[in-house]
């Protein structure tokens, strides 16, 4: 679990920067879906 968290913070800010990518696409997935849908 250390190893992990020492992971994770050594990575920190390239994972940041692929979560808000991925958050990014997936909102936008999500808008354009409902968006059609209506």
């Amino acid at each position: 679990m250390v190893f992990y968290w020492r992971l994770r913070r050594a990575g920190s800010i390239t994972m940041r920067k692929t979560t808000m990518v991925l958050m990014g696409i997936a909102l936008t997935a999500v808008a354009g879906t409902e968006l059609g849908w209506w």
